[in-house]
């Protein structure tokens, strides 16, 4: 439970940084596509990426109390959410950490590392 009050709390940092690059005009990149900008139409990025969050989140459930796949999956979780209210508020995803012709933010960050993390995990060796 604790990892998923730290990745709400990221998103929350993450959506008042992005609604502040925007109120004051910081230089931000909007993606309105996916990853790498690959243009895909709202009609059908909204829902996959829903479907996506929700089939996340099941899996958050049921492993909600091993912290090795919680924590990973709480940040994915709260990454594609903070994402996803910016494809339904805004239109596109506010990127505002830029470095060089790379563009991204907090919620990216998450969803990497959150992903990093599950791929890494081996499983214990099957005892006989």
């Amino acid at each position: 439970m604790r990892w998923a009050i730290a990745a709400t709390a990221l998103v929350i940092l993450d959506e008042v940084i992005k609604w502040t690059a925007l109120r004051d005009g910081w230089a931000v990149h909007k993606n309105f596509g996916i990853a790498f900008d690959i243009a895909i139409p709202s009609v059908v990025m909204i829902p996959l990426i829903a479907a996506i969050v929700g089939t996340a989140g099941y899996f958050y459930w049921q492993h909600r109390l091993e912290a090795r796949i919680a924590a990973p999956l709480a940040f994915v979780i709260a990454g594609g959410l903070g994402n996803l209210f910016d494809r339904v508020h805004w239109g596109f995803i506010v990127d505002y950490i830029i470095i060089y012709t790379s563009a991204f933010n907090i919620s990216d960050l998450m969803i990497l590392g959150g992903a990093i993390a599950l791929v890494s995990l081996r499983r214990p060796p099957h005892v006989v």
